[in-house]
C-alpha cells in the first residue's frame, strides 16, 4: 500500500500537480479538515527529496542533458511563440481586410491613420514618393506588431493572473469581468459604436497634436505608432473594466435608443438636451468659436447624462453567444465561388446516396418476393 501511494504521489509530481502528504504534527482531532494534509510544491526541498528516493522516478524520469534544457528553454520562450503570430497578423492585413475592419474597427482605422500620417509628413519635408511610402508602410507594420504583441501580453497576464488560487475573486473585486458557471465573459461588443467613435476622434487629434509640435519624421513616426498602440490597448482595458463598461454603454444608448429614451425618460432627456444647448450657445457667444464651444457643450451633456445613473449591463448566456465573425464567414461563404460549388457538390453526393439507398431497398424486395 505504502508502495502504490509513493507511486501515485510520483506521478502527480510528473504532471505539475501538488503533493499532498499527511501532516505529522497535526492532532487527531482535525484529522477530517484541510489541515490534515500540507501542501508541497514541485520545487520544495520535501518534494526533491521524495523524488529522489523513489525508485520509479529515477527509472523512467531520468535528468535531462543541457542542451535539450536549452532548446525546451528557447522554443517556450516569448519571442519565439510570438513570430508565428505577428508573421500570420502581417499576412491577415491584407489578406483579410474585409474581416478586420468588421471585426478589428477602431484598431484597423488606427493603423491607417498611421500609416497614412507618416507617409504624408515624409513627403512633405523630403518630396520623395517611394520614400514616403517606404517609411509610412514601416511604421504601420510596426504598429500593428506592437498591437499584437501588447494584447497578447495583456491577455495572457490576465489569464495567468484568473488562474492563480485567488486570482478570479482578485479581478472581480478589481471591476473585471471573470467567467462564471453558465455564463461567458463578455468582451465589449455592445459599446462598440461608442469606443470606435470615442478613441478613433482621440487618435485622430493626438496624430494632429504630434504633428504641430513634432516636426521631425523620426519622432513623429515613433511618437505616432506608440500613441495608436496605447489608444488601442486602452480602449480593450475600458471594454474589459466594468465601471467605464457601464460608461460607454449609457453614453452609447443616449444615441441609439432616442425614441426609447424620450418615450420612457422624456424629462431627463430634456434637461440634458437643454443642458447641452444652453452651455453651447452661451461658449460661442462668449468666445466665438464654434467647434470649442460645440466639444465643450458637448463635455457638459455627457456629465449631465452620467449624473443621472449608469444603465446595467446584462449576462451572457454561454449557449447564445452571438459573434460577428460568424455573421462575416457566413455572408462571405455564400459569395464564394469555390464554397457555391462545393454545396453543388454536396447535393449531388446527397442525391446519388439516396437514390443508391432506393436501388437497394428494392432489390432487396424483390429478392424476399422471389424467395417466396
Amino acid at each position: 500500500m505504502e508502495k502504490t501511494t509513493a507511486l501515485l504521489q510520483d506521478a502527480a509530481v510528473r504532471n505539475g500537480e501538488h503533493l499532498q502528504t499527511p501532516a505529522e504534527e497535526q492532532p487527531a482531532e482535525s484529522s477530517d479538515s484541510e489541515s490534515e494534509y500540507e501542501i508541497l510544491y514541485p520545487g520544495d526541498d520535501a518534494t526533491q527529496e521524495i523524488l529522489s528516493d523513489s525508485d520509479f522516478y529515477g527509472k523512467f524520469m531520468p535528468s535531462t542533458d543541457t542542451l535539450s534544457e536549452s532548446v525546451l528553454r528557447f522554443c517556450g520562450s516569448f519571442p519565439v511563440r510570438m513570430a508565428p503570430l505577428v508573421a500570420r497578423a502581417l499576412v491577415q492585413r491584407f489578406t483579410d481586410v474585409r474581416f478586420n475592419w468588421a471585426t478589428k474597427t477602431l484598431q484597423s482605422f488606427l493603423e491607417v491613420v498611421c500609416w497614412t500620417s507618416v507617409t504624408y509628413a515624409t513627403y512633405s519635408l523630403y518630396g520623395d514618393v517611394l520614400l514616403a511610402l517606404e517609411v509610412g508602410t514601416f511604421v504601420g507594420a510596426m504598429m500593428s506588431v506592437c498591437d499584437e504583441i501588447v494584447l497578447q501580453f495583456v491577455r495572457g497576464l490576465a489569464r495567468v493572473i484568473r488562474n492563480q488560487p485567488g486570482g478570479g475573486d482578485l479581478l472581480q473585486r478589481l471591476g473585471f469581468d471573470v467567467p462564471k458557471n453558465g455564463k461567458a465573459p463578455t468582451d465589449g461588443q455592445e459599446i462598440t459604436l461608442i469606443k470606435n467613435l470615442v478613441f478613433g476622434y482621440l487618435g485622430v487629434v493626438a496624430v494632429r497634436s504630434l504633428w504641430e509640435n513634432f516636426h521631425d519624421v523620426k519622432f513623429f513616426a515613433l511618437l505616432t505608432a506608440c500613441t495608436g498602440v496605447a489608444f488601442v490597448v486602452t480602449a480593450e482595458f475600458c471594454c474589459l473594466w466594468l465601471p467605464t463598461r457601464r460608461v460607454g454603454l449609457t453614453l452609447q444608448s443616449r444615441f441609439t435608443k432616442v425614441r426609447r429614451n424620450w418615450q420612457e425618460h422624456w424629462l431627463r432627456s430634456m434637461v440634458e438636451m437643454l443642458c447641452w444647448t444652453l452651455s453651447t450657445s452661451y461658449l460661442y457667444y462668449s468666445s466665438e468659436d464654434f467647434w470649442w464651444a460645440f466639444r465643450v457643450g458637448t463635455l457638459v451633456a455627457v456629465g449631465a447624462s452620467l449624473s443621472s445613473g449608469l444603465d446595467h449591463l446584462t449576462d451572457v448566456d454561454v449557449m447564445h453567444i452571438d459573434k460577428p465573425e460568424y455573421g462575416f464567414w457566413e455572408e462571405r461563404a455564400l459569395d464564394d465561388p469555390f464554397m457555391a460549388l462545393a454545396g453543388r457538390l454536396v447535393k449531388v453526393q446527397r442525391a446519388l446516396e439516396t437514390t443508391w439507398r432506393a436501388v437497394e431497398a428494392e432489390a432487396m424486395d424483390m429478392y424476399e418476393n422471389f424467395g417466396e
